[in-house]
Order: C-alpha cells, then sequence, then structure tokens
C-alpha cells in the first residue's frame, strides 16, 4: 500500500509539471502576440499623429502661399493704379502755359492727357490687358512727354504683329517707361553741361557767375546738387535746409549769402528766410492781409510771402 502511495503521487506530480509546462508555454505565446500588439497599436497610432501634423503643415503652407499671392496682387493693384503725381502736376501746368502760348497745343496735350487717364484708370480694375492695349497706353504717356521734351525725346515702338494680341497683367510697361524717363531724359542737360565742363577743363560755374551746383549733407552722406532742381530755400537756426522735388539737405550758408549768389532772374526771396526757385511755383493766390501764397508744381507743402515781397508775384 505505501509502494502504492507513493507511485501515485508520483504521477499527481508528473501531470502537475506537465499542466504546468503547458500554461507556461501559453502564457509566453500571449505575451509574444500582446507585444508585437503593442507595437503594431503603437505603428499606427506614430503613423497616424504623423499624417495629421503633415496635413496641418500642408494647410499652413497653402493658406500662407493664398497669403502672399493676396498681398502680391493687393502690391499689384497699388502700383497699377498709382498715378505719378510729379508728371501730372508739371503736365498740367506745361498746359496751363501753353493756354495762353500755343492753345491750339495746349488743347492737343490736354487731349492725351485726358485718354491716358481714363486708359490708366480702367486697366487698373481689370486682371488682364493685351500688348496692343498697353502700347497705345505708352504711345498717349510719350505723346504728353514729346510735347514737355520737345528735341530731347525721340522714340520708337518696335512690336510683332503677331505678339499684340498676347496678355498679361496690366500697366507693367508703365513703370519701365517712367524710370527711363525720370533717370534717362530729365537730368541729362545739366549732365551734358557738366561732362562738357569736365572734357574742356572749365571750372564748375557758368558763364554768368552765379552759383550752379551746392554742396549739401543729409545724414551722414555729403551730395552735389544741382541749383536748378531745387524748390526753395529755407533758414533753419545755424543751418539752410535745400529742398528739392524728392528730399532735403543741409548747408552751412544763410539765405542772405545764397541770395547774392543765386540768378535772380531765376530765385525770388520771398520771405525773410525763404528763397524760391521760380520755375517750381504753379500758382500764386492773394492773401486778405497783402501777401501771397504760392503752390509749388513738385512739393505738396504751400509758401506764404510775405507784404514786403508781394509786389513781385502781382502779375501772376
Amino acid at each position: 500500500m505505501a509502494v502504492w502511495a507513493l507511485n501515485q503521487q508520483a504521477g499527481l506530480a508528473e501531470v502537475w509539471a506537465l499542466a504546468m509546462a503547458g500554461l507556461g508555454g501559453l502564457t509566453q505565446s500571449m505575451f509574444i502576440a500582446l507585444f508585437f500588439s503593442v507595437i503594431l497599436l503603437y505603428f499606427l497610432v506614430t503613423r497616424s499623429r504623423v499624417i495629421h501634423v503633415s496635413h496641418a503643415l500642408q494647410a499652413a503652407r497653402i493658406k500662407n502661399l493664398a497669403h502672399e499671392k493676396h498681398m502680391a496682387e493687393t502690391r499689384l493693384h497699388l502700383l497699377q493704379a498709382q498715378i505719378e503725381p510729379h508728371f501730372l502736376f508739371n503736365t498740367l501746368s506745361h498746359v496751363l502755359s501753353l493756354v495762353d502760348t500755343d492753345p491750339a497745343q495746349g488743347k492737343k496735350m490736354l487731349a492725351r492727357l485726358t485718354r491716358y487717364l481714363r486708359s490708366s484708370l480702367k486697366r487698373s480694375r481689370e486682371h488682364d490687358a493685351t500688348l496692343r492695349q498697353e502700347i497705345e497706353l505708352i504711345r498717349d504717356y510719350l505723346g504728353i512727354f514729346k510735347v514737355r521734351m520737345s528735341e530731347r525725346l525721340s522714340y520708337r515702338i518696335d512690336v510683332p504683329e503677331d505678339c499684340l494680341e498676347q496678355r498679361f497683367m496690366p500697366m507693367l510697361l508703365q513703370p519701365l517707361v517712367e524710370n527711363a524717363i525720370q533717370h534717362g531724359l530729365e537730368p541729362a542737360p545739366e549732365w551734358t553741361r557738366l561732362v562738357q565742363q569736365l572734357a574742356q577743363g572749365l571750372p564748375d560755374r557758368p558763364v554768368t557767375g552765379y552759383l550752379s551746383w551746392l554742396r549739401a549733407s543729409r545724414l551722414d552722406a555729403t551730395y552735389l546738387i544741382p541749383v536748378e532742381e531745387v524748390c526753395y530755400f529755407k533758414s533753419e537756426d545755424k543751418y539752410t535746409t535745400v529742398v528739392t522735388r524728392d528730399d532735403k539737405f543741409l548747408i552751412r550758408k544763410s539765405v542772405s549769402a545764397l541770395e547774392a549768389e543765386l540768378d535772380p532772374e531765376k530765385f525770388w526771396r520771398i520771405h525773410r528766410g525763404l528763397i524760391v526757385n521760380l520755375a517750381s511755383i504753379a500758382v500764386a493766390r492773394k492773401t486778405l492781409n497783402g501777401g501771397c501764397t504760392l503752390q509749388l508744381k513738385d512739393r505738396d507743402e504751400v509758401l506764404s510771402v510775405s507784404r514786403q515781397y508781394a509786389h513781385r508775384f502781382r502779375q501772376m
């Protein structure tokens, strides 16, 4: 009996060992399956987040591109709608002068200006235009300058016929023509005279002996300014401000000293501390106190003329 009992216990232990061995194998398989399931789940979640972030970045990039496109279109429309104020003021002033001297030419110039303004304002509201339309606009623009500059301006427009119907953004040619005239033609007389003087070894002073050039400063730079480009001189404490069409400079010279060196046929003193270039005056208006005011062609400010000098402008 004792032997049989021992044999029974040994059998049960063997069965229990086999059962535990089988359960251990099952647990190991489940652990491996769970491990790979976690890895797969992590991969799927990570990929989902990457895709979400990628879509968000792409949406932000598209939004940024749309904003940049909108800003570029806005700047382009502003450029298209811009009419050079100096060109407009100078043209109207020239028309006023032609009314008395050559009415027919003044009427022709005013008609060109009207046609140019109507076409340019219309182009600024359109999304595209043909090359033919742009060339017509440039012809009117150059025609106005031809009346103003006479022999100084000569041009030829040569465009192949098969290109005239090509479409592009409107008013892209005009800034190129404006820059060509502004930087290539308008300063031509002064530069021509300067080159001739340098070639001949003559001093930088006209035959009349009046002041021709000014050495003026702005910030830390020094500039050489033709006197003809000055709109007016204004006394400022120890300095005198030199005001041109586009900028302001300083010189260490009093208004009284300048008056003695400037051509009296071109520059008039209008106040104790003001000298104006007559060529820069557009309109002179009387005031109630016996003086007058001057509206300049190329500047927005209005200059006051004291009663002491107002008699000079009565004929204007």
